[in-house]
């Protein structure tokens, strides 16, 4: 059983939070635009909550969030490290139009996990809930 961690970082851009042992959740603020400087802090926040264990990651862009385009083409985990030991990343956004935009960008900048976007939290959530594979150990 899962036990809330009660970890909280907020950011200029996202309420970053270890909401149980299997997952890190990151909400993006609609007030802002979201740039390559505050995916940066995002990205140091939940490197922050993944010390322990093996979580997933659940990252949700709303519908009103300006987005710097320029966001495409930077490779963030290259630019600000990466959140080594998790295990998923399921991406939220609002429409179709911003997940090809997220898929193109993690075609080219391909994450060393398995990441599927969304266009409803609910549909990520469900996603999240099944078990992954575990590795074979002979």
């Amino acid at each position: 059983m899962d036990r809330t961690m009660d970890k909280v970082i907020d950011t200029v851009q996202a309420r970053v939070e270890r909401t149980s042992d299997t997952l890190v959740e990151i909400h993006f603020k609609p007030e802002c635009t979201l740039n390559a400087a505050g995916i940066g802090a995002v990205i140091a926040a939940k490197r922050a909550l993944c010390t322990e264990g093996e979580p997933d990651v659940l990252a949700v862009v709303t519908g009103e969030m300006e987005v710097d385009l320029r966001v495409v083409n930077v490779d963030h985990h290259a630019a600000h490290g990466l959140c080594g030991n998790a295990r998923r990343l399921a991406f939220v956004v609002p429409d179709e139009l911003h997940a090809k935009l997220a898929e193109i960008h993690f075609r080219y900048f391909p994450r060393p996990f398995e990441t599927h976007v969304f266009t409803t939290e609910a549909d990520a959530r469900r996603w999240l809930s099944i078990q992954a594979p575990q590795p074979s150990l002979s």
